[in-house]
């Protein structure tokens, strides 16, 4: 049987802290900082199209960590997501991340966003758009480029280890390559502006495992980063 998203998250936090409380209460200041510079690309991509007065929003949020970090920076932020349980955490975890400047989190569809055309500066996600079909990216992206000036979007590559990622991989995710993800975004309504990526790894753990097998020299980068502007 199939698990859902939050039983998948909450069950994993639960088993590994011995509570949701001890998971709320974690230093996620310190937490986010690393997570920022590991993936500083996707973040600088998303701080860089956010200084237009707009607010923010995250399509997928999850856990809702990026979105109350992104938060907590002063930034007005937004995050939807289909699971109910994962938005009550979401909430939960807002208030403790970023408890002066809350961010807002919805249950709803990310294929129909209750929003106005352009409300957003940028729609962002990571690690959600692989677990879909091409069709269903398309009208995703278009939806998000519907709504926000820029659309911001992270995915792992074909380089990405599936064995680091302590439990979070669903089982149908799409390791595209940059050109299959270009063909994509070409049916969208949207230009695609740039591409870079982030590692998997800190720059210590890349080192040794370099040092263990130094084919690993030229590995490329376990994530995609796309940002594509709404031709509107």
């Amino acid at each position: 049987m199939t698990k859902t998203w939050s039983e998948i998250y909450i069950n994993r936090e639960v088993e590994k802290f011995g509570s949701i409380e001890a998971f709320l209460n974690r230093d996620w200041q310190s937490i986010m900082r690393k997570k920022t510079k590991l993936r500083h690309n996707f973040f600088n991509m998303i701080l860089k199209n956010a200084n237009n007065g707009k607010p923010i929003i995250e399509c997928g949020s999850g856990t809702g960590i990026t979105t109350s970090y992104l938060s907590s920076l002063g930034y007005e932020c937004y995050g939807i997501d289909l699971d109910q349980d994962l938005v009550c955490l979401s909430q939960q975890l807002g208030s403790v991340i970023s408890p002066q400047n809350k961010p807002r989190f919805y249950a709803g569809d990310i294929n129909k966003l209750p929003f106005d055309d352009r409300f957003f500066a940028v729609s962002h996600s990571h690690g959600v758009l692989e677990h879909f079909n091409d069709d269903q990216i398309v009208n995703m992206l278009n939806e998000q480029l519907r709504v926000a000036d820029k659309v911001v979007f992270s995915v792992p590559s074909t380089y990405f280890d599936a064995n680091m990622t302590d439990g979070h991989v669903f089982g149908d995710e799409r390791y595209l390559s940059n050109k299959e993800w270009s063909k994509i975004i070409k049916r969208c309504n949207g230009t695609l502006v740039s591409i870079s990526g982030d590692h998997q790894r800190s720059l210590k753990k890349r080192i040794l495992k370099i040092i263990d097998n130094p084919t690993r020299l030229l590995k490329p980068k376990a994530f995609s980063v796309f940002e594509i502007q709404n031709n509107k």
